[in-house]
């Protein structure tokens, strides 16, 4: 009971998963030691040597006798108690805390990783590895598979995608059409904003409107203000293309920025390239005014 306190500081998952565990070694054996028991190959299936991408799913088997399984990662194949690395970056339960599986293969993946920025679901490029351990009927020790090592490459910025009009510090009219050019099946967004600033995602801090959708086919997409998201005449703005890869990772092509006429004669920059019809949709998150936000009044 005493090593079991040790980690009452846990997270109420970490301190469920080890209630579970306890119960199962106590009902085999009251003090038996937490030693791994012989390593299960094909049970830890994948990665397995290999590249992935910055958020891989861990593929494992179960059979219908296991149950408790967990899929850690780590920098370190060291381990310590119940198995969890002493270097643990996250870990994921394939298949919950069911205590009847199905025999056949399952898949999860962490939803935070502590070595990556803001604590979020992608792992920086480097080396890693990762084991499943797991209970089975009848035996007395925790069962384990791997430790298995994997590659996260640094990703590579996808082509064939620029910002084509307006171009870089013009000055344009309020019903200016922000177009960028997207290769087919890109997932993009289009995002606008009084001030240069993104977050972690790529997203605006403080966004004036953005156009997100899937480019149909190779060509140009645009982007407008609404009546309800108004470009305000006499400021200046950014905007940026953030574009999300199949294998989840997020890339900013700009920023660019212009500034909005206070004459309302002025005429919106054309494009000799035909523009399809938008696949995109305007969200909005209201503003007062640029002024009012950046300086807090009201």
């Amino acid at each position: 009971m005493s090593e079991l306190r040790v980690f009452t500081d846990r997270t109420p998952r970490m301190r469920r998963r080890l209630h579970i565990r306890g119960m199962a070694i106590c009902v085999v054996v009251v003090g038996a030691m937490f030693a791994p028991g012989v390593a299960r190959a094909g049970y830890g299936v994948s990665p397995s040597s290999e590249s992935t991408g910055t958020s891989p799913t861990f593929t494992v088997f179960l059979g219908s006798n296991d149950s408790g399984a967990t899929v850690y990662v780590s920098t370190s194949t060291a381990m310590g108690l119940y198995d969890i690395p002493t270097q643990d970056l996250g870990s994921c339960d394939p298949a919950g805390f069911a205590f009847t599986i199905t025999a056949g293969t399952y898949t999860c993946q962490p939803t935070l990783y502590t070595n990556s920025p803001n604590f979020s679901s992608t792992l920086p490029p480097g080396t890693y590895y990762w084991w499943l351990t797991f209970f089975e009927t009848g035996k007395s020790q925790i069962q384990i598979s791997g430790p298995l090592q994997f590659t996260v490459s640094q990703p590579v910025a996808p082509t064939g995608i620029s910002l084509t009009s307006p171009a870089d510090g013009t000055t344009v009219s309020p019903s200016v059409a922000l177009t960028g050019h997207f290769p087919a099946g890109t997932n993009y967004s289009i995002d606008v904003s009084d001030l240069n600033s993104r977050n972690a995602d790529g997203s605006a801090v403080l966004p004036a409107f953005a156009c997100k959708g899937t480019a149909a086919s190779d060509s140009n997409y645009s982007c407008a203000a609404t009546s309800s998201t108004p470009l305000l005449a006499g400021l200046t703005y950014y905007w940026w293309v953030v574009v999300t890869t199949a294998a989840g990772n997020t890339f900013v092509f700009g920023p660019r920025s212009f500034t909005v006429s206070s004459s309302s004669s002025t005429a919106p920059p054309t494009s000799t390239t035909s523009t399809p019809a938008p696949t995109s949709s305007v969200w909005v998150t209201p503003r007062l005014s640029a002024a009012v936000d950046r300086e807090g009044r009201f």
